[in-house]
């Protein structure tokens, strides 16, 4: 089996770096307690609140990813994955740069070092490949990398990504979605954790 993983919000968690850089910018009061659909919606509806909500994500996958934590359950999954012999690839929708940071930090080199932190690529922790890390510069693409690699699953938080035409029809789905508040398909399983993950494929 070949299961393949989106990053940003599938693996890595921002919703606290989300809050804190909203309630610094003086973007939410201290009382917001939203997930990060939540204060993206309320920034968005600020003056120039698109760009405001871009400047935000540049921080988070850039300078700030350093505060961003491992989604509980991941390091269980990972091994489970390794004791079965499980192939897995990371692949992301990720420029290298942020469009309101053209300058600024490489995001892909940013996500490489978080991984290297939580210790993905060591023989002690989860002893994935670099090469297994894709970044793709378009959901196209990222569809795309998902047929190549030969992918038989692809967990997402992303709903578009599995409405997407380019999504390979015959790879299996799974939203992860902790609030379970979106409704997909019936060929899109909804999942509200990594645990639950976990028991769908390796137990269920």
């Amino acid at each position: 089996m070949h299961i393949g993983i989106d990053f940003d919000n599938t693996l890595a968690y921002y919703d606290h770096v989300i809050r804190n850089i909203a309630y610094e910018e003086g973007w939410i009061n201290e009382h917001c307690q939203g997930s990060k659909r939540t204060i993206r919606d309320a920034i968005r509806k600020l003056p120039d609140g698109e760009q405001k909500w871009m400047r935000l994500q540049a921080e988070i996958y850039g300078p700030r990813i350093g505060e961003a934590k491992l989604f509980d359950g991941v390091s269980y999954f990972m091994a489970a994955c390794t004791l079965r012999g499980v192939n897995v690839s990371i692949i992301s929708h990720k420029t290298q740069f942020a469009a309101a940071e053209p300058n600024g930090t490489d995001l892909r080199q940013a996500a490489l070092g978080w991984m290297e932190q939580q210790y993905f690529f060591s023989s002690s922790g989860f002893g994935l490949g670099r090469e297994n890390v894709h970044f793709a510069k378009s959901r196209a693409e990222k569809c795309q990398l998902i047929t190549s690699l030969e992918c038989h699953l692809f967990i997402d938080d992303l709903p578009e990504l599995f409405t997407d035409a380019e999504f390979p029809s015959h790879v299996n789905a799974i939203l992860l979605d902790p609030k379970l508040a979106q409704a997909m398909e019936n060929n899109v399983l909804v999942c509200g954790s990594w645990s639950e993950i976990e028991e769908v494929i390796f137990y269920g």
